[in-house]
C-alpha cells in the first residue's frame, strides 16, 4: 500500500472512530437527559425515587402514639414448645380449623395458647395506638431485611386461633376482640411503603374476615358487636394502596437496576466497564417507564385497575426481547399483584356486607330479599365486586346466606364455594364467598 493510500485509510478510519464516539456520547447524553426527566415526573407525582427518600416515604411516628414500638415486647414475648410440638403447633394454627381438631390436637393448641396469655395481652393494648413504623433501615436497597413481617403474621394467626377457640369453647362473643385485633395488626403495616409489605398486610386482612365469617356462623351478635366490627372494616379503607407499595418498591430495587455491582459488593473493574457504557442506565430507563405504566394502571378504581395485568405482562415480554436484563429480573413479581389486591377487597366487601346483612336480620327478624334493601341504613350502597364492577352477589340458603364475588374468572357460579383441599385436576369454576349457615 502506498504511503498516500495509508495516510488516507488511517484518516478515514480516525473519522469512523470519531463519528462512533461521538454518536456514543450524544446517545448518552439523550439518556441522562431521559432519565433526568423521568425521575423528575416520578417525583412529581409526589414518589421517591431514591432509598433515602424512602425512608422518608414511610412517615415517622412518635413513640407514644407508636404500635410497632408497643408490639415490640409481642414479639420477644412469643412462646413455643421446646421439642418437635412446635413446628406442629404452628402448623395447625396456620392452616386448620381449631373446630377440625382432634382432642389431642385442640390440647396441644390450647397450650400453646396459655403459653402465649402475655403476649396476647400485649397485643390487644399495642394496637389501640393510631399509627405504626416499624425501625426499618432501607439503605441495603433489595437487601433490606423486614424480621418483623413473619412476627405480625405469627401473632394474627395466635389471634385467630384464640377466636376459634373462644368460638369453639362456647362463648362466641369473646372472639369478636381478636377479630378486631387482627384488623388492628394489619393496620400496623398499611404505610410500610413497600410491595412484601402491602401483601403482608392483604394476608392478615383476609385472616380477619375469614375468622370473622366462623364468627358470624358460631351465633346471633348483638348491635353493638356488630356496629364496631362495621366500624373495625370500614376504617381498613384507607389510602396506603397497591399504588404506593409499587412505588416504593420502584425506589427499593431501582438503585439494583441502575448498578447491580453495589449490591453484589463487588468492585470488578468489569462493573465500572459496563456502567459507563450505558448498559445499565437504559435498563434503569426502561424499568422507570414500565414501572409507572404499572403503578398508574394500579391507581385506577377497580375492576379498571385489572388492566395491569396484560400491560405488565407485555413489559415483561418487552424486556426480555430488548435484552433489559435487572428488569426482567424483577418485573414478573409484579404482573399479577393486582389480583390479590382485587381478591382482598372482594373480602372486606363481602365481610361490610355480611355485617350489614345481619344488622338487617336483628332490626327486621328476617334476612333481607335483595342487597339494596341494606341501603342507606345499614350501608351506604352495596359493594361493588372489585372484578366485574357490578354490586356483590348474594342469594338465601335453605339455612342462612352467601355473599359473593365472581372472582378472577368473573364468571358467576352462583356462589360455589372453593372446597379447602381443591386439586389441580379440577377445572371446576368458583366464586369468592362469604357463607353464613343459621
Amino acid at each position: 500500500m502506498k504511503p498516500h493510500d495509508k495516510k488516507l485509510l488511517s484518516r478515514i478510519l480516525l473519522a469512523g472512530a470519531a463519528l462512533v464516539l461521538v454518536t456514543f456520547c450524544l446517545w448518552r447524553a439523550l439518556q441522562a437527559h431521559d432519565l433526568h426527566s423521568q425521575l423528575q415526573a416520578i417525583h412529581a407525582a409526589g414518589y421517591p425515587t431514591k432509598l433515602a427518600e424512602l425512608d422518608a416515604y414511610y412517615p415517622a411516628v412518635p413513640a407514644a402514639e407508636n404500635a410497632a414500638v408497643a408490639l415490640a415486647p409481642a414479639f420477644a414475648a412469643m412462646r413455643n414448645y421446646p421439642d418437635a410440638r412446635s413446628n406442629e403447633v404452628i402448623e395447625l394454627i396456620r392452616s386448620s380449623r381449631y373446630s377440625s381438631l382432634t382432642p389431642e390436637k385442640k390440647q396441644l393448641v390450647d397450650g400453646y395458647l396459655d403459653k402465649n396469655s402475655n403476649t396476647l395481652t400485649i397485643i390487644a393494648k399495642a394496637i389501640q395506638l393510631p399509627r405504626a413504623r416499624y425501625p426499618v433501615d432501607f439503605s441495603p436497597g433489595p437487601e433490606t431485611l423486614l424480621p418483623h413481617l413473619g412476627s405480625v403474621k405469627n401473632l394474627a394467626n395466635l389471634c385467630r386461633a384464640r377466636a376459634e377457640q373462644a368460638i369453639a369453647s362456647g362463648h362466641p362473643a369473646e372472639a369478636d376482640e381478636w377479630i378486631t385485633n387482627i384488623f388492628g395488626l394489619a393496620r400496623t403495616l398499611e404505610a410500610e411503603p413497600i410491595l412484601i409489605s402491602y401483601l403482608v398486610r392483604e394476608g392478615i386482612l383476609r385472616t380477619g374476615v375469614k375468622t370473622l365469617e366462623i364468627r358470624l356462623n358460631a351465633g346471633e351478635l348483638a348491635a353493638g358487636e356488630l356496629a364496631s366490627l362495621q366500624t373495625e372494616l370500614t376504617n381498613i379503607d384507607l389510602p396506603y394502596g397497591l399504588a404506593r407499595a409499587l412505588a416504593g418498591e420502584r425506589a427499593l430495587t431501582a438503585p439494583y437496576v441502575e448498578d447491580p455491582s453495589v449490591f453484589n459488593h463487588s468492585a470488578s473493574p468489569f462493573w465500572a466497564i459496563v456502567r459507563t457504557t450505558g448498559f445499565f442506565d437504559r435498563d434503569l430507563l426502561f424499568y422507570l417507564q414500565a414501572m409507572s405504566t404499572n403503578i398508574a394502571l394500579a391507581s385506577l378504581p377497580p375492576p379498571q385497575n385489572l388492566a395491569m395485568i396484560p400491560v405488565a405482562e407485555k413489559l415483561v415480554e418487552s424486556a426480555r426481547k430488548g435484552w433489559y436484563f435487572q428488569s426482567c429480573k424483577i418485573l414478573p413479581g409484579v404482573t399479577r399483584i393486582t389480583l390479590r389486591e382485587a381478591e382482598s377487597d372482594a373480602d372486606l366487601g363481602l365481610g361490610q356486607t355480611a355485617i350489614a346483612i345481619e344488622q338487617f336480620r336483628l332490626a327486621q327478624g328476617h334476612l333481607p330479599e335483595r342487597l339494596d334493601e341494606l341501603a342507606p341504613q345499614f350501608l351506604p350502597a352495596v359493594p361493588a365486586d372489585p372484578f366485574d364492577g357490578q354490586p356483590l352477589r348474594y342469594h338465601r340458603l335453605d339455612i342462612g346466606y352467601v355473599v359473593y364475588s365472581v372472582g378472577s374468572d368473573k364468571q358467576d357460579d352462583g356462589g360455589r364455594e372453593r372446597p379447602a383441599n381443591v386439586k389441580s385436576s379440577d377445572h371446576t369454576t368458583y366464586d369468592l364467598t362469604f357463607t353464613v349457615k343459621r
